[in-house]
């Protein structure tokens, strides 16, 4: 199993990538400002892990149809995406820094100057730095999607706060935070560093600062009844070991032959289609940094989406979280996608998702209705993989 990652999230007001300019003096920032955690190699849309040249990303960014996902990555493991979201003439975009856990020792002010720097080269919404095993816990709507209404949550180690939320939360307020170190910035945002060392946030002072801080920026929070929820998420993450996906050998069964499959009963089927190609895009672009390899559009990327969900506790609330309402079509809008893409698969939209069905060769499968059932419950997540359903579809469709 890999590493925990300390990560560095940022939502950024502006798309970054709208012009060759702004990419590259985004990822100039980000290469000259990240010192030994800086990228030195890229990967384009559909092309090689190539050495970080901004030359090179300007060439990528041009060749692409739209504004394409940047991969980044060094020689000490870390990892980055630069990618946009959102719809419209002018979406916003994010950067997702993924950091070992062992790498973080020591380099604090060197994430912190990183934050600072990409601060300051354009608006940020919102964003934090933090494990990200911490933050799964702290159940964050902004960690599952940037797309997400921008809200204030919880002082991480490092948070930034848009300049909208800055607004709401009051400047001075947030100027007055207890805490390392607070920066506000022209464009009206700030960072917030809670404790020195990344490395110890998750130790009884830097959960008490943590507190402290939530506690002087957002109403209604009683400081120690938050630093003993905080210690308790601390003795968790330190007893209990990460989750691995459990694999049920069983043929998928939703999917019908395809001379049976119903016909579409949708005013206009391609324009319904065309609605589930953004959906999928959509959640590309907001699980992007979170979910490896969406846009390889593989057997791996759907083994990397059930690895995510089993991390997920989406059944720990009484009702079950609102978010399996907004992932079930949109993870049934991916699935069905890359179905159409890779297999050569065709649409048949009908009113009632789960009997919207992929034709691939002889078969017409229901990816709403596998994902639905996949979110039943934690078991019925165990017993039904996406990517045994993928794997089903694809088999089908090579041997014919």
């Amino acid at each position: 199993m890999s590493e925990p990652n300390f990560e560095l999230r940022i939502v950024f007001r502006a798309n970054v990538l709208a012009s060759a300019d702004k990419a590259r003096a985004f990822v100039d920032v980000l290469r000259s400002r990240g010192g030994d955690l800086a990228p030195t190699r890229f990967n384009g849309p559909n092309e090689p892990e190539a050495p970080l040249e901004l030359d090179a990303v300007v060439s990528a960014l041009e060749r692409a149809r739209k504004p394409p996902d940047i991969w980044l990555a060094n020689e000490l493991g870390v990892r980055s995406v630069l990618g946009a979201y959102g719809k419209g003439r002018d979406p916003g975009s994010y950067l997702f820094v993924d950091i070992p856990q062992s790498l973080v020792r020591g380099r604090g002010d060197q994430i912190i100057e990183l934050a600072d720097a990409l601060c300051r080269a354009s608006a940020p919404l919102f964003g934090r730095s933090h494990l990200e095993a911490d933050v799964k816990l702290a159940k964050d709507p902004n960690w599952t999607s940037a797309s997400a209404p921008q809200q204030f949550h919880q002082a991480y180690w490092l948070t930034i706060l848009g300049a909208g939320l800055v607004k709401k939360i009051g400047a001075e307020r947030v100027a007055s935070t207890p805490a390392y170190r607070v920066e506000m910035y022209k464009n009206g945002s700030a960072l917030v560093v809670t404790t020195r060392d990344p490395a110890d946030a998750l130790s009884p002072a830097a959960r008490e600062a943590q507190a402290r801080a939530t506690a002087h920026l957002r109403d209604g929070v009683d400081a120690e009844q938050l630093r003993a929820t905080l210690l308790e998420r601390t003795a968790k993450l330190a007893t209990t070991p990460a989750p691995s996906p459990v694999r049920v050998i069983a043929e998928p069964s939703e999917w019908r032959p395809a001379a049976e499959v119903l016909a579409s009963d949708v005013d206009d089927p391609e324009a319904e289609a065309d609605r589930y190609s953004d959906d999928a895009e959509d959640f590309i672009a907001g699980f992007h940094g979170d979910i490896e390899g969406l846009t390889r559009e593989t057997a791996d990327s759907f083994r990397h989406i059930d690895e995510y969900l089993l991390m997920r506790d989406y059944w720990h609330d009484d009702p079950p979280s609102q978010a399996i309402d907004l992932l079930v079509p949109a993870i049934g809008a991916y699935v069905g996608t890359v179905m159409v893409n890779k297999l050569d698969g065709r649409w048949v939209p009908r009113k009632n998702p789960d009997e919207t069905a992929v034709i691939v060769g002889d078969r017409a499968w229901q990816p709403f209705l596998r994902v639905r059932r996949m979110f039943e419950s934690y078991d019925a997540m165990l017993a039904h993989p996406l990517a045994l359903f993928y794997e089903t579809a694809a088999r089908g469709y090579s041997d014919g």
